[in-house]
């Protein structure tokens, strides 16, 4: 989805010969993967860091067009959201201090060319200023051909444009036109490259890791001036691409089908098998391309989004890699590269275990959906791995378990000490301190709310968020 698309109309024939592609494609890549050596090699890490831009009143700043003009970022679908993309690197040495040291200049480049257009820049999950007024506002999306081809594709399969989401004790329900509400999402995505050999088992880990992680990360407790969930991005994204009524074999965003068996391969081949094309572009052909481009393959599976989700990348020798799409940005650097850590680090030390047939995968998608609905509060189910059976466990438990673990399997890496150390601190004293970015935003508002409207409180937490900055301490340490 990120090379430049200016098509939005098609004939039926384009949908039949991209069909035809896609299939062909799939077993293409099959084959690919199963060439002698190919994919080998490090693994290697990096992020897409997404932000949401403010004015000095801590309201939506619609400038993102402006602002990537002036540095190496990209645009997201709204007009407040942007994003840097860090540069990949080896898992081994001090990854983690270099990913830090990228996202520290990145950042601190956006955040020069944001102020040239009076705007800031807000590390959340989602930003809790907005409101359902700005979402609606014609405008609002961010006027690239590629974002209006992918809202005319999706209105076409979409079953209906509301967002429900039921709170313990407030609601949200409000419909959106094309992907605006999408674009209210702002999320931390990890990438991680993985050899073919590797890959079935560190994704099925990566499902199982993402719903304790996510529950220590959760930063996106309000959407439109509601608290809800400790993490609205997971429910947001599902019904912005699908809608509330889709039925659930015909969601977009999922977790999976089911554990992986066959590698990369297989979750091409199911999104070929499922989901119709949206958007069937063709492309010119290379025959002489060694690997080969994909371009209808990685296109469509561009709009299938799994919250861990295969990408073949052909540049180089070629590569597969995972890429973690269930964490929220923010809220400063440190909470983000120990994010990263964990995650990475938890779905390393998850894949050297045989857990796939004592949990079934449908308790995997319940877990991350009752981690974005309590956060830190949640309990989840669990494999106990001593005794081959399931247990239900509170997540802060599964979290002082898991720390460690990783800090182990990034070890076998070849990750240094230090770096470790450096990537888990931010987790370490987030679950020592029982804390997060969510419960941060929610102790402010109360706080503020006590002496002032909701519409006021959220203006002030947020303006609170600002003055600790993107490369200040953990939220842990924030008053």
């Amino acid at each position: 989805m990120g090379e430049p698309i200016d098509q939005d109309s098609f004939a039926a024939q384009d949908y039949v010969l991209f069909g035809e592609r896609i299939r062909h494609q799939a077993d293409e890549l099959q084959t690919l993967l199963r060439r002698p050596g190919f994919g080998a090699g490090p693994l290697t890490l990096g992020t897409e860091v997404e932000v949401s831009l403010v004015d000095d009143n801590a309201q939506p700043a619609p400038c993102n067009m402006q602002v990537v003009e002036e540095v190496g970022a990209a645009t997201e679908v709204d007009r407040f959201t942007a994003e840097y993309d860090t540069k990949p690197v080896p898992l081994v040495g001090r990854p983690f201090a270099n990913l830090a040291a990228d996202m520290r200049s990145g950042l601190a480049d956006l955040s020069a060319a944001a102020e040239l257009h009076g705007a800031q820049l807000a590390l959340g999950g989602t930003l809790p200023t907005l409101s359902e007024s700005v979402l609606l506002r014609p405008d609002i999306m961010t006027p690239e051909p590629r974002y209006r081809v992918l809202a005319a594709a999706l209105s076409r399969h979409k079953f209906d444009d509301e967002i429900r989401i039921d709170g313990p004790t407030e609601t949200v329900a409000a419909s959106f036109p094309g992907i605006v509400a999408e674009g209210a999402n702002n999320a931390l995505q990890v990438h991680l490259r993985v050899p073919p050999n590797r890959f079935a088992q560190t994704l099925n880990a990566a499902h199982l890791a993402s719903a304790p992680v996510l529950a220590l990360a959760a930063n996106s407790p309000f959407f439109l001036e509601r608290k809800l969930w400790a993490d609205n991005r997971i429910p947001i994204f599902a019904q912005a691409v699908s809608g509330w009524a889709a039925p659930i074999a015909e969601r977009r965003v999922f977790l999976g089908k089911d554990w992986n068996r066959g590698g990369a391969a297989e979750s091409f081949i199911e999104d070929v098998e499922q989901f119709e094309p949206i958007m069937p572009v063709i492309y010119d052909l290379e025959p002489d391309a060694d690997p080969p481009a994909l371009h209808e393959l990685r296109l469509h599976a561009g709009t299938v989004w799994r919250w861990n989700r295969p990408v073949y990348d052909p540049s180089g020798s070629g590569h597969v890699r995972i890429e973690f799409r269930a964490l929220p940005t923010g809220p400063t650097i440190a909470d983000m590269v120990g994010n990263a850590g964990l995650m990475i680090g938890a779905t390393l030390a998850l894949a050297q275990l045989d857990f796939g047939e004592w949990l079934p995968f449908e308790q995997v998608r319940s877990n991350l959906w009752a981690a974005a609905r309590e956060g830190l509060s949640t309990d989840l189910v669990w494999p106990d791995m001593s005794t081959g059976e399931t247990v239900q466990l509170p997540v802060t438990e599964i979290l002082a378990e898991l720390i460690p673990a990783a800090e182990t399997a990034l070890r076998t890496e070849g990750v240094a000490a230090d770096d470790i150390d450096l990537a888990l601190a931010s987790a370490r004293l987030r679950l020592d301190r029982q804390i997060n970015g969510s419960r941060w935003q929610v102790d402010t508002v109360r706080d503020l709310q006590s002496r002032m409207s909701r519409a006021e409180a959220l203006a002030g937490m947020v303006k609170k968020m600002l003055s600790y900055g993107f490369d200040g301490p953990s939220v842990a340490d924030w008053s």
